[in-house]
C-alpha cells in the first residue's frame, strides 16, 4: 500500500486546512439496498430478494425506520444525507405515479432538513419496475417504453418537488412544533441530485460479466445500447434538475472507477473509466458536477491468486489487502487520489465529489484504518488542485449487496445496533468512531484526539495482518 506519509507520521496539521474545504460529510444509502424486502413484488431485483432472502431477520428496512437512520447520521456528525428515489416504487406501471410513496419520500426529505442536514438524492440506483420483464433473464432495457417511462418518472418527480401546496399539506401532518413547521421549505427541498449511479458497473455486471439481471455475458451490443439510453436519461434529468436551466439545484453523475493496474490496466482505464466519463460529460457542460465512487484496485495476477489459491500464494499476497467481497480487488487507499487527480486533469474546471467509498470488512478490524487513510488521500487530492465539495462513505448501516446479498458487511454497523446508544469498546476502535472523528474534525479541530484514534486504528489493523 502506497501512502504519501507513513501511517505513523500522522495527519499533519497543514492537512486540516485542506480538510476544511470539504463542505459536506455524509453516508450514502440506497432505499432498495437498505429496504430490500419492500421491493419483492415491484422491482426486478425484488425477484432476487424473494429467491435468496425470503425471511431474513437481518435485512435492514430504511423505508420503515428512516428516522433512526437520520438520528444515527446526526450522531455521526454528518451534515448531509444521501439516499435514493426508486422508479420501481414511484412508477411501478406504465403511466402510474404512486403519490403515497412520494409523500413518504417528501417526509424523509423534510426530516433531513429539520435536523439541519442537506439532502442528496440519487434518481436511479439500479432497480427497475418488475412489469417490464417476466423474469430476470430478460432485459428491461429492451422494452420499447423504457425511455418514455423514465421521462414520465423524471417529470413527475420534478413537478412534485415544486408543488408547494402538496408539500405544505405533508408538513402539517408531521410531528413537529408549529415554529419548526414554519421554518421548513415548501419547494426546492433538494439542492443536490445524482442522476444515475455507476453506469459502468451496472452495465458491466449486467451485460459483460453476467452477475446482475439479465445475467448476460460478453454482450457488447446490449452494453453499448443500454449505455446510450442512460446518456439520454441523464440529459433529461439534467434538463429538469440542473443549474443550466434556471433550477435551484445541481445534478451530476456518479462513476465507480476501479483502479486498474498491470498489463491491461492502461487499456481498461481508457475503455471503461475515462470513455464512460467522457460519454456523459462530453465538453464538460452536461452536468453541474460529477463524482467518484471508489472501492478497490484490480491487478489480474494477485486477484487470481487470492481467488483460487490464497493459502498457496500467501507469501506473495502479504503486500495486498483483500476485503471480504469476493468480486472486489484489493483495498488501495492511494487509488482514490490517483482517480481524483485524473478526473481533475480531464475536466480541470469541474466540481468533484466523492459520493461513495467503502470496504467489505466483516470483522470491522481493518476498516477504521482504511477510512482514515482514504480520507487522507482525498485531502491530498484537494491540496493538488481538485475541487472536492463532499465526501461520502458507503455506508453507515449494512445493506443488501446485490449478488452478494447480506453476506458482506459494508456498513459501519448492522441496523439492530442503531436503536441503542453507541459506546466505544475497550481495546478496540469501531469504524463508526473513525468516521465520526473525520466528519466532526472541522467542528472540533481537535487533532490530538483525532490522532489518538487514527493511531489506535493503525495498530488494530497491523495486529490483524
Amino acid at each position: 500500500m502506497i501512502n504519501r506519509i507513513k501511517p505513523w507520521d500522522g495527519f499533519q496539521p497543514w492537512l486540516l486546512e485542506h480538510h476544511k474545504k470539504i463542505k459536506f460529510w455524509f453516508s450514502a444509502h440506497s432505499t432498495f439496498q437498505q429496504s430490500p424486502r419492500e421491493f419483492i413484488d415491484i422491482a426486478d431485483w425484488g425477484r432476487e430478494v424473494a429467491k435468496y432472502l425470503p425471511n431474513s431477520s437481518n435485512a435492514p428496512n430504511f423505508w420503515k425506520n428512516s428516522e433512526a437512520y437520520l438520528d444515527l447520521s446526526q450522531f455521526l456528525g454528518q451534515n448531509m444525507f444521501r439516499f435514493s428515489f426508486e422508479i420501481s416504487q414511484l412508477c411501478p406501471k406504465l403511466g402510474e405515479f404512486n403519490d403515497r410513496v412520494m409523500e413518504q419520500y417528501i417526509r424523509i426529505l423534510l426530516n433531513i432538513i429539520a435536523r439541519g442536514q442537506e439532502p442528496m438524492v440519487c434518481l436511479f440506483h439500479w432497480t427497475l419496475p418488475a412489469f417490464f420483464t417476466t423474469s430476470n433473464k430478460e432485459s428491461a432495457w429492451d422494452h420499447p417504453e423504457i425511455l418514455s417511462h423514465f421521462f414520465f418518472y423524471i417529470n413527475k418527480v420534478a413537478d412534485y418537488l415544486q408543488d408547494e401546496s402538496k408539500i405544505d399539506t405533508i408538513i402539517q401532518t408531521m410531528d413537529l412544533s408549529e415554529d419548526a413547521k414554519k421554518k421548513l421549505p415548501r419547494k426546492d427541498l433538494v439542492k443536490y441530485f445524482i442522476s444515475l449511479n455507476e453506469p459502468t458497473t451496472y452495465n458491466l455486471d449486467s451485460f459483460l460479466v453476467g452477475v446482475f439481471p439479465p445475467f448476460k455475458k460478453i454482450d457488447f451490443v446490449r452494453f453499448e445500447k443500454t449505455l446510450n439510453l442512460w446518456v439520454k436519461i441523464h440529459d433529461k434529468m439534467y434538463e429538469r434538475f440542473g443549474l443550466r436551466n434556471n433550477n435551484n439545484s445541481k445534478i451530476g453523475l456518479s462513476h465507480n472507477w476501479t483502479v486498474f493496474e498491470g498489463p491491461l490496466g492502461y487499456i481498461l482505464q481508457k475503455l471503461l473509466n475515462e470513455r464512460t466519463l467522457k460519454k456523459f460529460e462530453r465538453a464538460g457542460s452536461n452536468s453541474d458536477f460529477f463524482s467518484l465512487q471508489h472501492y478497490c484496485r484490480f491487478k489480474l495476477l494477485p486477484y487470481l491468486m487470492h481467488t483460487f489459491g490464497p493459502d498457496l500464494f500467501e507469501p506473495f499476497l502479504r503486500k495486498y489487502d483483500f476485503g471480504d467481497h469476493p468480486g472486489f480487488g484489493d483495498i488501495y487507499p492511494h487509488g482514490i487520489y490517483k482517480s481524483l487527480k485524473r478526473m481533475h486533469e480531464i475536466y480541470p474546471n469541474k466540481e468533484l465529489w466523492v459520493t461513495e467509498f467503502g470496504f467489505a470488512d466483516n470483522s470491522d478490524l481493518s476498516r477504521p484504518h482504511f477510512i482514515f487513510e482514504t480520507v487522507r488521500e482525498i485531502t491530498y487530492a484537494i491540496r493538488d488542485g481538485a475541487n472536492i465539495w463532499g465526501a461520502g462513505l458507503w455506508s453507515d448501516v449494512d445493506n443488501y449487496e446485490w449478488d452478494q446479498r447480506m453476506k458482506v458487511k459494508l456498513g459501519l454497523m448492522a441496523e439492530k445496533k442503531i436503536y441503542s446508544p453507541l459506546r466505544p469498546m475497550d481495546g478496540k476502535i469501531g469504524s463508526w468512531e473513525a468516521w465520526r472523528a473525520i466528519a466532526t474534525l472541522n467542528k472540533t479541530k481537535d487533532l490530538k484526539e483525532f490522532e489518538i484514534l487514527r493511531i489506535k486504528a493503525h495498530s488494530q489493523y497491523m495486529k490483524k495482518r
